[in-house]
């Protein structure tokens, strides 16, 4: 049995049980000689137990330090012919100073004397008389965790041996083993409660009742009066006799499972730091366990909050110490993990706070903020429409780009086609992170609407202007093609002089050098852009780039996006009538082009949103 103690030292007595001691050599726990039962009450405590402590070294190089716990049972006992499996194994742990911490008695009607130093109580009807016990445990284990199950587990000395249903009951008030009586006794809570028999020891579930106790504590002291044990029906012909705190052995036990806190903070103000572009470990410990990371960018932004893992986590965002999450998301379609992408503003502090998906599951994890392709800056350039379809709307004047009009009964078939696909999306939801199916639709047929990395045209947003000819783009440039750009620069920049990059993916033919041509030249590749960075080293190890940003992008239409984004599946519309509505117009072509001037300003290892400095200008 392997046994993470997290910072604990077992120890075998001479009674076979084990001690459980921490730093101070002080005893925080106890197990009990382990025994063995079998399915005919067969009982026997002949096992041997071994010791074994197990060093690990985790991915992070720590030590990790475990102990395996063996137990033997004697083979003659296990293998008697009156044996009867299966066989079952049972050691419990409880708190050290069990023994000084119990306060237990029992009272009955009528009666007014001190029961508390005997060394058995009585519960149910014995003698004419109704008799309830009392137990309350004193001092408590300090426990940082979560709390499974907890149980009283008492042993019977003798009775009618029918052990007739008794009931665990939640003590309301605060009393004294030595003065109690039928008269003066708390009130109670009724539980009808469980247990488990085993030979002689009644097992009782409190699981409840110990956790009121640690609510609002770590303590257990809070509302805690202990509980007591009485018989269901209190007329019913039957008593039993349990020891108590004063006996020998065989006293009480109060048996917590819990599951100590992880290393992540559980709520905010507790909440674990998070570096953004580093992976962060997590561990849900328990099923209702919840883990909190904080994150304050120093720059504003579009972020992605993702886990990576094998267990199904779901992660909510919230701003600041608000009760109400921002964003959530369970699900980036692996079916475990999370992507969350949401604009962040600098300085501002976000909480990230992790769970599993199902209440009972348990697991590691991993999870990671950085910024996404969305950009941070942004500066207006012209788009032109081309294309077949625009080129007619303007030559014969019969209407605006937005509803072209070859002739009336064509207008009429696709007027009725448009209406009949706008409707159906309606509501229909087909992305996780697309609220309303429609707006996906708008956007194929217009190039309009919010901008969702999800769409055929991304980081576009088309605002229509004069007669729908003339619009503008919000080009927003990518962080990482910038950053590229800053790493390369550290490698080839020369103190002194200027070093120039220029993209060699497309051709520059067409586009308008913002700069002087110097003196040295690289190639660094990126996709639709074109781009020459003029790069200088200062003595004091300052870098300054002054990039000039080009963008040429051309829209089309394309059969194969139809296939590709299946929209005859998703939104039960013809191809043919998707067509229809791109050749009246609906659905956009485009040719951008333009250039922005950034500037970036850094010490050697800053990337724009950790350092960086940049500015956008006019090209």
């Amino acid at each position: 049995m392997e046994m993470n103690l997290k910072g604990l030292t077992p120890k075998i007595q001479e009674d076979n049980s084990i001690v459980f001691l921490n730093s101070e050599e002080e005893p925080e726990f106890i197990m009990p000689a382990p025994f063995m039962t079998d399915e005919a009450e067969g009982y026997s405590e002949d096992i041997e137990l071994q010791i074994e402590r197990i060093e690990e070294i985790t991915a992070t190089g720590e030590t990790s330090e475990k102990y395996l716990l063996k137990l033997t049972p004697d083979k003659e006992w296990l293998n008697a012919e009156e044996r009867v499996y299966p066989v079952t194994i049972d050691p419990t742990v409880s708190p050290a100073n069990a023994k000084t911490n119990v306060r237990d008695t029992y009272i009955y009607t009528g009666d007014s004397t001190k029961h508390n130093s005997e060394t058995t109580m009585y519960v149910g009807l014995r003698k004419g008389n109704v008799n309830r016990s009392f137990i309350k445990f004193t001092t408590m284990p300090t426990i940082k965790g979560y709390i499974n199950t907890a149980s009283l587990v008492l042993t019977a000395t003798s009775g009618t041996s029918t052990y007739g249903s008794m009931r665990v009951c939640k003590v309301n008030q605060n009393w004294d083993s030595s003065t109690i009586t039928w008269e003066n006794q708390p009130t109670l809570i009724n539980y009808k409660g469980s247990y488990d028999r085993t030979d002689y020891n009644l097992t009782f579930d409190v699981t409840s009742t110990v956790k009121s106790w640690y609510s609002g504590s770590t303590d257990g002291t809070t509302n805690n009066y202990g509980v007591s044990i009485r018989y269901v029906d209190e007329e019913y012909e039957d008593y039993n006799r349990f020891y108590t705190s004063e006996a020998a052995s065989n006293k009480p036990v109060l048996s917590i499972k819990y599951t100590l806190n992880d290393s992540e903070g559980d709520t905010v103000s507790t909440a674990n730091t998070g570096v953004f572009n580093k992976y962060s470990n997590g561990e849900v410990d328990y099923g209702t366990d919840v883990d909190f990371y904080k994150f304050t960018p120093s720059v504003s932004g579009g972020y992605r909050f993702e886990s990576k893992g094998s267990i199904d986590v779901k992660a909510y965002l919230y701003k600041g110490n608000s009760t109400s999450y921002v964003a959530v998301n369970d699900d980036d379609g692996d079916g475990f993990n999370f992507k969350l992408d949401y604009d962040l503003v600098a300085g501002q502090t976000y909480y990230l706070k992790v769970q599993c998906y199902s209440k009972s599951a348990t697991g590691k994890y991993q999870i990671v903020a950085s910024m996404y392709d969305n950009g941070i800056y942004s500066k207006d350039i012209e788009v032109t429409p081309v294309g077949e379809d625009a080129q007619k709307s303007i030559d014969e004047g019969e209407a605006t780009y937005n509803s072209v009009i070859y002739d009336l009964d064509e207008a009429i078939l696709i007027g009725a086609e448009y209406a009949t696909a706008n409707n159906f999306a309606t509501g229909l939801s087909v992305f996780p992170d697309i609220n309303v199916a429609s707006e996906y639709l708008l956007h194929f047929l217009h190039n309009v609407g919010t901008d969702k990395t999800d769409y055929p045209v991304k980081r576009m947003v088309l605002n229509d202007e004069k007669e729908g000819y003339t619009e503008t783009k919000q080009y927003k440039f990518m962080v990482d093609e910038v950053n590229e750009i800053l790493e390369s620069s550290e490698y080839f920049a020369i103190e002194g002089q200027n070093v120039q990059f220029v993209s060699i993916y497309e051709s520059s033919s067409g586009f308008e050098d913002k700069m002087e041509s110097i003196n040295w030249f690289l190639s660094l590749n990126r996709y639709r852009m074109w781009t020459r960075s003029s790069v200088t080293l200062e003595s004091s190890g300052v870098y300054t780039a002054t990039i000039e940003y080009n963008i040429r992008d051309y829209y089309d239409w394309d059969d194969e996006k139809m296939k590709s984004l299946n929209f005859e599946e998703l939104f039960k519309i013809p191809a043919s009538m998707c067509y229809n509505m791109h050749l009246a117009g609906v659905g956009k072509c485009f040719n951008t082009s333009g250039t922005a001037i950034i500037t970036v300003i850094w010490n050697k290892g800053e990337r724009i949103g950790s350092g960086a400095a940049c500015t956008i200008a006019e090209s």
